[in-house]
């Protein structure tokens, strides 16, 4: 549970984190769990995984390099 915040409706204690909702009491939450689109929406982030950092940084150029195939190096003391 979060803390009560009176800004939100039900003192933010009934979240739908599919839908991004707040609701005012457990009631109304869970007849909203039964809802066509709820279950859309359940449906639809099932098959997405969730973004995390690395991700964000490769997004912002600032991941792993992508240098290309590695090079072969030849041995100096080989061609002696």
């Amino acid at each position: 549970m979060q803390e009560p915040n009176s800004d939100l409706p039900g003192l933010g204690q009934f979240y739908c984190l599919h839908c991004d909702r707040y609701f005012n009491n457990a009631s109304v939450r869970d007849d909203h769990y039964k809802t066509k689109k709820h279950k859309k929406r359940v449906k639809i982030m099932e098959g997405a995984a969730p973004h995390n950092q690395i991700d964000a940084e490769v997004a912002a150029g600032m991941g792993h390099p992508d240098n290309g195939p590695r090079l072969q190096v030849e041995d100096s003391s080989m061609a002696l």
